[in-house]
């Protein structure tokens, strides 16, 4: 009784991964894009903010 209990629950979790990391895989791309999306503009939110206090402590 305790085999066919622990295989049946070996067998779900082997599902869960895999719809897990096929879902991964599928969203990982947007995922990835969106993430390099948000550092490219943090960097350009840091260099207008440092231009933007550059220029106002001589101008």
């Amino acid at each position: 009784m305790h085999w066919i209990v622990l295989s049946i629950l070996i067998d779900i979790q082997k599902k869960a991964f895999s719809i897990f990391y096929g879902y991964l895989i599928k969203e990982l791309p947007g995922l990835l894009t969106d993430l390099l999306i948000h550092s490219i503009l943090d960097k350009l939110t840091f260099v207008d903010d440092t231009l933007y206090s550059f220029y106002h402590q001589f101008f």
